[in-house]
């Protein structure tokens, strides 16, 4: 069986190289060791994070940022979906992001509009 500390050092160490994709590719597969594992899905949360201040960080028109922004949201939507009950405080850690980039992405395009 595979191991969760090999995807969750390579999610680390994508991050760390600002690796977004292949981050999140790690992180959708620690997801799926989670259930497994039993390792709490919080443990991973400032790597979230973090990958959502890169795509953020990355952010522009292309097709490349789109899609990474539409599979991060996936990622997000998968983790607070499939965290088990006592991950409370890592799920509302994580809408809280949500929020403040989508509060975000809302004012560039309202400053772009003008």
């Amino acid at each position: 069986p595979e191991d969760w500390r090999l995807w969750e050092n390579l999610s680390r160490c994508c991050c760390m190289l600002r690796r977004t994709q292949e981050a999140m590719v790690a992180i959708n597969r620690l997801l799926d060791l989670s259930m497994v594992s039993k390792r709490p899905v919080g443990a991973i949360l400032d790597v979230i994070l973090r990958v959502m201040e890169l795509v953020d960080e990355e952010s522009d028109e292309s097709f490349n940022s789109q899609r990474a922004r539409e599979v991060l949201d996936e990622l997000c939507l998968r983790l607070d979906t499939e965290a088990p009950a006592g991950a409370d405080r890592a799920s509302a850690t994580l809408w809280s992001a949500l929020a403040e980039r989508a509060d975000d992405v809302i004012t560039c395009r309202v400053r772009r509009a003008k």
